[in-house]
């Protein structure tokens, strides 16, 4: 076969496949991705909960002490 015929040639589905993504991943690989994502979604998750807790404490910080300002005005 010459060049020219060779190069006329469609590509198959796996050969454009592997140019684009690469090989396709093992079981193992394709584990591993796997478990890295789903560490990177515990990290945002737990950055996210530290955010609301820190939230909170300063809501319920705000609501002590407008109750102390209230009752030493009710005292007085």
């Amino acid at each position: 076969m010459s060049i020219e015929d060779h190069d006329l040639e469609p590509l198959s589905r796996t050969e454009v496949d592997n140019m684009v993504n690469g090989p396709p991943a093992t079981a193992t690989q394709a584990a591993v991705q796997n478990a890295r994502r789903a560490a990177d979604h515990a990290v945002m998750a737990i950055f996210e909960l530290a955010f609301l807790l820190e939230s909170l404490d300063d809501i319920i910080g705000r609501y002590n002490a407008e109750t102390e300002r209230q009752l030493r005005a009710w005292q007085a």
